[in-house]
């Protein structure tokens, strides 16, 4: 669900209109759409200095890694 709610941001809406959700989702985060309200609060606050651990990291690095291995080799190989 997450990943759909990110989603949102990149592909679909404009900056502006992000940008319009993110100050509704301020003043009331019942007034915006849950996927918008789970975007919203899986970002750091404004606060926070938005760290991430290191073995948190290499995890998401080798996800990736291995994400990015299996579409390659569906190009080169088929399905």
């Amino acid at each position: 669900m997450l990943v759909r709610g990110l989603n949102l941001l990149r592909n679909n809406y404009s900056s502006e209109y992000a940008k319009a959700m993110y100050e509704a989702w301020k003043k009331n985060p019942k007034d915006v759409h849950e996927d918008w309200n789970l975007v919203f609060n899986s970002t750091p606050s404004e606060g926070s200095s938005g760290s991430v651990s290191e073995a948190q990291l290499s995890k998401e690095k080798g996800l990736a890694l291995n994400a990015y291995m299996l579409i390659r080799y569906y190009k080169n190989r088929g399905h």
